[in-house]
């Protein structure tokens, strides 16, 4: 069976940077620098993402051990507004869902310039 620290090892032999949760069952693999509050910009660097890395996507997401895997775009939460509403570009939908990749948008309260941690 795949674990998590094994499953990383292999990213970053891909050439990507790979990090492993403290619950040792997920790993994180940075994919965008883009801006939480603008998210568009993020939508923009998965797709190029998922084409560019298409193949190991599909490849680990084909495996047995491997319980799903998720584009998570953090975005900022601003207190002032009552709703807020981002939406993902069909053309993303379409590369992640071909792919068996879910998404998923993250909302996080900013205070000042700094980002919690992720």
């Amino acid at each position: 069976m795949l674990d998590a620290v094994s499953l990383a090892a292999i990213l970053t032999d891909a050439g990507l940077k790979a990090f492993v949760h403290r619950s040792q069952h997920q790993v994180t693999v940075p994919i965008s620098e883009g801006s939480w509050s603008e998210p568009m910009g993020q939508f923009s660097d998965a797709e190029s993402f998922l084409v560019d890395r298409g193949a190991l996507v599909r490849e680990v997401a084909g495996r047995p051990d491997v319980e799903g895997l998720t584009l998570d775009f953090p975005t900022e939460r601003k207190s002032e507004a009552s709703a807020q509403f981002f939406r993902f570009p069909a053309s993303l939908v379409s590369k992640a869902g071909a792919l068996g990749v879910g998404l998923e948008l993250s909302s996080y309260e900013v205070t000042g310039h700094e980002r919690p941690a992720v």
